[in-house]
Parts: structure tokens; sequence; C-alpha cells
């Protein structure tokens, strides 16, 4: 008889609806990498049509869970159902002290990848 495999803690969970759960701890995960100074194009939709054309500059940080990212390294393949954690931030150039380039705000978005 095989050994049974333990639960993997990292894996998805889902609520009553079927919707993934974002992990509460993922800021605890490995940090894989960030961007900063995106430029995105949302185009909100009024009446079934495009309606006003926003530039939004973004920031972004990308966490991995510390069992996967482990092997991850060991294999070069994710594990089956590894979750990644993408935080989406907003990004000004303009503050108290910052004089050139661009800087992250507040969250707007994060969501498991």
């Amino acid at each position: 008889m095989r050994p049974r495999r333990a639960a993997n803690p990292d894996a998805p969970k889902y609520n009553a609806d079927g919707r993934l759960i974002p992990p509460a701890d993922y800021r605890d995960w490995v940090f894989l990498s960030s961007g900063a100074g995106q430029e995105l194009l949302r185009m909100p939709w009024h009446g079934g049509r495009p309606h006003v054309r926003q530039r939004i500059y973004a920031a972004s940080s990308l966490f991995a869970p510390r069992a996967a990212y482990a092997e991850f390294k060991r294999r070069g393949v994710w594990p089956d159902k590894t979750v990644l954690m993408l935080e989406n931030y907003g990004a000004k150039s303009k503050g108290s002290i910052n004089r050139l380039g661009r800087f992250q705000t507040s969250s707007w978005a994060s969501r498991p990848t």
C-alpha cells in the first residue's frame, strides 16, 4: 500500500459559491517580482459600448508559496495547482518628496493568478 501524501497547505481553497479564496498569508510567501511604471488603458463599458478611455499607471508585486517555489527551483516547473498572488497598485508621479519617476500608491486589486 502506498503511503498517503500529506495535504498541500498551499492548495487553492474555494468558498461555497466555488470562488477562489485569496490566501491571507501571501505576504509571507517568496517575493518573485515587481513591476513599476506600467501604463494600462482602461475602457469602462457604458450601455454596451466603451465609454471613456483612461490611462492608468500601475505597479505590481508577485508572490509564490515557499514550498512551490522550492519545487520550481528544483524541477523547473511549478507544482500542479500552485497559486501565485499578484498585487496591483496605482502609481503616481507627484508626491511630497518624489520629483522624478513613479511610486506605488494604494492597492486597487490583489488576485490569485
